[in-house]
């Protein structure tokens, strides 16, 4: 018997280069956001295409179109320590995105295990970003993972190019944002509410003030500037890096480019000592930075940020949805709800 992922019974694969990829932005937008359950911001090319153009430029990268519009794969080949080949996501860090997008998830899915199968070089695939059912109340700490029949039926899928094993993803801290921001500050705690009043109060007397940036062209080097006088820039963990330079550059000018980019400084006696950056499609605002200088650290700087990037956010009504990124306790107290993803991993039989 011929199985059905012979090369001969199998017409070619669409396969497209990062080039066509990225200039299909739109059409692979439409796919993400027809796939429910998915991290649709982090698994978009904003993301992924910024991400991976920091981290893994030169891996080979895997990308299909499933027929009649079905879908699109984004993969990538990362050469391990131990001389394993790995497939994953273009985006080799987080996890947010899932490789699998579509308006027919079957057909796409199907598209890869066909890809699987004809390409014999590869030992282990990690594919991240599958969804889970439902979401935990802020907390996602020791929940079981809950895959949803997506991914369920991806892995079922994939049962037949090697063992199959589900994992835990990622979680994300997201806050509603849908009913404004009173009733948002009404379901924080007593304690929070407090502290926040406290703070403001001693960011007014500082003569902080924000401004909203936007806008300005040359936003990264100003933000950058902030980020070396800050902890975060001192350990190279935020935007300092190399890698992270070129990452959030190429995301910031996509951003810019499309209207998404939403960034707002503080300033005490015209110096800047703050900036909170973050993106906006699909009434979802998807924080990205946040740092402060040391000299003021007692001003509680990150939290008159985040604050007034909500308060605006509302004020505007430009989302129902803050996603604050991966789960630390400290978002907890700004959020309500932890969104889950699940891992499948393949080691090929």
């Amino acid at each position: 018997m011929v199985s059905i992922f012979s090369v001969e019974m199998r017409p070619p694969l669409r396969e497209l280069s990062l080039d066509e990829f990225a200039s299909r932005w739109t059409d692979v937008e439409r796919a993400v956001d027809a796939t429910a359950g998915i991290d649709h911001w982090c698994s978009g090319p904003d993301w992924i295409l910024s991400v991976n153009a920091g981290f893994a430029p030169d891996n080979e990268h895997i990308l299909l179109e499933a027929d009649n519009n079905a879908g699109f794969v984004a993969l990538d080949r990362y050469q391990m320590p131990n001389d394993l080949t790995l497939l994953g996501c273009l985006e080799p860090l987080w996890g947010f995105g899932c490789p699998i997008v579509g308006s027919d998830l079957s057909a796409t899915t199907k598209t890869m295990v066909e890809y699987l199968h004809s390409d014999p070089s590869w030992d282990v695939a990690y594919l991240t970003g599958f969804p889970a059912s439902g979401s935990e109340p802020r907390s996602a700490e020791s929940e079981p993972i809950r895959p949803d029949q997506f991914t369920i039926d991806a892995a079922n899928a994939l049962s037949s190019v090697g063992h199959v094993s589900l994992q835990p993803g990622i979680a994300r801290q997201t806050a509603r944002l849908d009913q404004g921001f009173e009733h948002w500050l009404s379901t924080r705690s007593s304690k929070f509410r407090r502290n926040l009043r406290k703070a403001s109060r001693a960011a007014a007397h500082a003569g902080l003030v924000i401004e909203d940036v936007s806008s300005d062209r040359q936003i990264f080097n100003r933000l950058l500037s902030i980020e070396h006088r800050s902890w975060k820039g001192k350990d190279d963990s935020g935007i300092t890096s190399a890698e992270m330079q070129t990452m959030y550059s190429t995301m910031f000018h996509r951003l810019a480019e499309r209207k998404r980019l939403l960034a707002h400084v503080a300033l005490i006696d015209g110096e800047d000592v703050g900036y909170i950056v973050g993106g906006l499609r699909n009434r979802r605002y998807r924080g990205l930075q946040l740092s402060y200088v040391d000299d003021h650290d007692e001003l509680s700087i990150g939290n008159i940020l985040q604050n007034h990037q909500i308060q605006a956010l509302c004020a505007d009504q430009l989302a129902d949805i803050y996603d604050l990124g991966m789960d630390f306790g400290y978002k907890r107290s700004w959020a309500d709800h932890a969104e889950r993803s699940v891992a499948i991993a393949v080691r090929r039989s």
